[in-house]
C-alpha cells in the first residue's frame, strides 16, 4: 500500500501540472474586445491611449530562440534534475494501469526539460535504476515515434492530457537534437544487474 501511494502521489502532481499547463494555454483571451466605457486607463497612459506592449515577450523568433539558448546553458540544480526529468521517469511502471499515459506524461517533461536544460547526468540510486533505464528506454523510444509520425502518436498524447505542449515543443527549432542528446545520457543510467 505504501509503494502504491509512493507512485499515485507523483503521477497525481504530474496530472495536475498538466492539466494546469493545458488551462493555462486554453483560456479565452478576454482582452480582445474590451468594451470602451468599462476600459480603465493603465498607469502612465490617458484616457484612449494603449499601454505599452509588454517588453517580456520576444518579438521574434529570433528573440524566442536566444531566450531557449540562454535557459539552456543555465544547469539545473540536483532539486530540479530530481523534480522535473528524474521522478516522471519514475512515475509510472510498465504493463500497469494508466502506464501508457503516465509514459505520454513523462515523455512530454523530458522534451520540457530537454528544451529547457539540454543533456545533463542523472545519478539514480541501485533500487531505482531498473525502473528508471527501462522507463527512459520506453520514453525515447515514444519520442522517437512522436518525432518521425506526431498525430500517429497525437491521441496518447491528448489522452494524457499533454497534447498541447508536445506539440508546442515539437515544433520548436533544435528541439529534437536537444532531446536525442538528453536520452543519450540518460541511457548511460545501465540497471544494477546488467
Amino acid at each position: 500500500m505504501k509503494r502504491i501511494l509512493w507512485l499515485a502521489v507523483p503521477l497525481l502532481l504530474i496530472v495536475l501540472a498538466a492539466a494546469v499547463f493545458v488551462y493555462r494555454g486554453t483560456l479565452p483571451d478576454e482582452a480582445e474586445e474590451p468594451a470602451a466605457a468599462e476600459e480603465p486607463a493603465w498607469p502612465g497612459t490617458t484616457e484612449g491611449q494603449e499601454p505599452a506592449p509588454e517588453a517580456a515577450e520576444p518579438e521574434s523568433a529570433a528573440a524566442e530562440i536566444i531566450e531557449a539558448q540562454e535557459a539552456a546553458s543555465e544547469a539545473p540544480s540536483e532539486k530540479t534534475v530530481r523534480a522535473e526529468l528524474i521522478e516522471p521517469l519514475l512515475s509510472f511502471y510498465p504493463g500497469t494501469a494508466g502506464s501508457s499515459l503516465g509514459r505520454a506524461a513523462a515523455a512530454a517533461r523530458v522534451l520540457a526539460f530537454a528544451d529547457r536544460y539540454g543533456a545533463v547526468g542523472v545519478s539514480i540510486g541501485e533500487e531505482d535504476r531498473k525502473l528508471f533505464a527501462e522507463n527512459a528506454a520506453s520514453v525515447a523510444e515514444l519520442l522517437q515515434e512522436t518525432r518521425a509520425d506526431f498525430e500517429g502518436t497525437a491521441g496518447l498524447y491528448s489522452d494524457a492530457g499533454v497534447y498541447e505542449t508536445v506539440q508546442e515543443l515539437a515544433a520548436r527549432p533544435g528541439i529534437w537534437e536537444k532531446c536525442d542528446a538528453l536520452m543519450s545520457a540518460l541511457a548511460e543510467v545501465k540497471p544494477a544487474d546488467a
